[in-house]
């Protein structure tokens, strides 16, 4: 289905997808590629629309029986260990990684390419920036993603337990 998908592209896959599975037309995003992929594996398989398949199956547990937790870790906290983090990163040996992965030969499509720090290194591999540029690019790309995080958190976790930890530094 995947290869299905790369082959004819995201936009003809959904087109395709919202005839075989009408009720996915408003509830998923016309680029949201996981997703599409997901209710068509599931229309496919089980030749029910994802959203009745999610209707009829059964949970094996009580919602009651868990305890949700979220750890509400300071959002300043965070930056400054992802900033520690890209250094880290670097110092292990960073550069050598990304060589190794683009050897592989990994679709550019493919959502191992999405990693934070593949296309920016790769780019610096490639001459169109310097060290310092890319670790700053990959901070930035990094704190975007804290921020997207925190987002998604502050809408899903809206009745779950909230705790600050204990920092020590």
């Amino acid at each position: 289905i995947r290869k299905l998908q790369n082959n004819i592209g995201q936009e003809k896959f959904f087109s395709k997808l919202k005839k075989i599975d009408p009720l996915i037309k408003n509830k998923i995003g016309k680029n949201d590629t996981q997703r599409s992929i997901r209710a068509y594996e599931i229309k496919y398989f089980t030749k029910k629309s994802l959203f009745k398949w999610f209707q009829n199956t059964k949970k094996n547990f009580l919602d009651a029986e868990f305890v949700k937790i979220y750890i509400d870790y300071p959002k300043e906290e965070l930056i400054k260990k992802a900033n520690l983090r890209v250094n880290k990163m670097f110092r292990i040996g960073a550069i050598m990684e990304v060589k190794k992965f683009n050897r592989l030969g990994i679709r550019k499509k493919n959502s191992a390419n999405k990693v934070i720090g593949i296309k920016e290194i790769t780019n610096y591999l490639n001459n169109q920036c310097d060290l310092k540029e890319l670790k700053d690019l990959i901070s930035i790309k990094t704190r975007q993603y804290i921020k997207r995080q925190f987002t998604w958190a502050r809408g899903q976790m809206v009745d779950w337990t909230h705790f600050k930890p204990i920092i020590t530094s």
